[in-house]
């Protein structure tokens, strides 16, 4: 079965369906905070082509 970790930005909920390392889930989240994000919502954040890429989109 596979496991998604759930972070949250505020009263945005960040889901990380990969897994990730605690590591890399804070690097997404710092990344995240320069993004225009929703403010509330539901959002699915993984990991681009280079380093300091992140890929997201709004679920609800």
């Amino acid at each position: 079965m596979a496991t998604t970790r759930i972070t949250f930005l505020g009263s945005l909920i960040v889901l990380h369906k990969d897994n990730p390392p605690e590591q890399e889930i804070m690097h997404r989240l710092e990344l995240l905070l320069c993004a225009p994000l929703p403010e509330v919502g539901v959002i699915e954040a993984w990991s681009g082509t280079s380093k300091d890429e992140i890929n997201w989109r709004q679920i609800a």
